[in-house]
């Protein structure tokens, strides 16, 4: 029996309100956030070099197992457009809250959780950041599940992203408990791959569509509830 049940975090406990998954067509509203809470005007040049250093790092368009962080991206976009580099960071968080604005929990994601923790489970999350966004926007998202995640570690914290198992192994030395006693929970065949690469005991997939595709997931359940549903018995 699993010790642990890991989640990932985008489109399995929570979604971005009329965000896609990939970020490109909110380039340039982003941007100008950014740049405006740094005290730029945010010209259409400006925006076009922005978007184009954004889209480089675009993981939806370039997948890649190595992790870059924020700081990496945004001091090149700021190089790129001549932006004093000091100013970075304001640009980077101004970015990310265009999109944080719109996180929300799925309707079963509190329930679930609470149910598996009262049953004895440790939570962990292990979730790929888009552009290398900071922890603390990650930790802001998942405020509602205060003291229900034991562990929370993103792909810029492990340096990697799924399906390498090195984040997922991280996740299971955090914890305190060895892989082959572990459960991964994701909606993507990233999440799948990476948790058989490193040697769960089992990976979970939901899909909400009610059509599983196979990825080589132990098991599929269409949401949260019935997920946990299966655990309890």
């Amino acid at each position: 029996m699993p010790e642990a049940i890991a989640f990932d975090l985008g489109e399995t406990l929570l979604y971005y309100e009329g965000v896609p998954l990939n970020w490109s067509l909110h380039y340039h509203g982003a941007l100008t956030c950014g740049f405006e809470a740094a005290g730029v005007l945010p010209m259409d040049s400006t925006l076009g070099v922005g978007s184009a250093i954004l889209a480089k790092y675009n993981t939806r368009l370039h997948p890649r197992e190595v992790e870059y962080s924020s700081e990496r991206i945004f001091s090149e976009i700021c190089a790129a457009v001549e932006v004093d580099p000091s100013l970075q960071e304001i640009v980077s968080n101004g970015f990310f809250s265009y999109f944080q604005k719109k996180a929300i929990l799925y309707p079963d994601t509190l329930g679930a959780l609470r149910t598996l923790q009262e049953q004895g489970y440790r939570i962990g999350i292990l979730t790929d950041v888009p552009y290398g966004m900071p922890k603390a926007f990650v930790e802001r998202d998942i405020h509602p599940l205060r003291g229900l995640v034991d562990v929370l570690l993103t792909s810029v914290d492990v340096e990697h992203r799924k399906p390498s198992p090195v984040g997922y192994r991280r996740l299971s030395e955090a914890m305190g408990i060895t892989p082959d006693r572990m459960v991964y929970v994701g909606n993507e065949e990233k999440d799948i791959l990476g948790a058989n690469r490193a040697g769960f005991l089992a990976s979970v997939l939901i899909h909400p569509s009610g059509k599983s595709t196979e990825y080589g997931q132990t098991a599929s359940f269409p949401d949260l509830q019935q997920m946990t549903e299966f655990f309890l018995h």
